[in-house]
């Protein structure tokens, strides 16, 4: 929902679009997000959500986002 359902992003929010991302790049940047490696997240939001997701779900979520379309 912060990224907008179409992924388009949020842009009053400063929260990037995802639409366009390729698959690899979500993956590394959600494990970096989990191990605290990237910490530019207002609020560490991004820190707690990561961090609360197993290996198979980044991968399902890049997954998803790797085929949303443009609108």
């Amino acid at each position: 929902a912060c990224h907008s359902p179409s992924g388009s992003g949020n842009g009053p929010a400063a929260y990037p679009a995802l639409v366009g991302q390729n698959y690899e790049y979500i993956v590394n940047q959600l494990e970096n997000f989990k191990d605290y490696k990237r910490t530019n997240d207002p609020a560490g939001m991004m820190r707690d959500i990561a961090e609360r997701m197993s290996d198979t779900e980044i991968q399902a979520v890049a997954t998803f986002i790797k085929y949303m379309q443009p609108k």
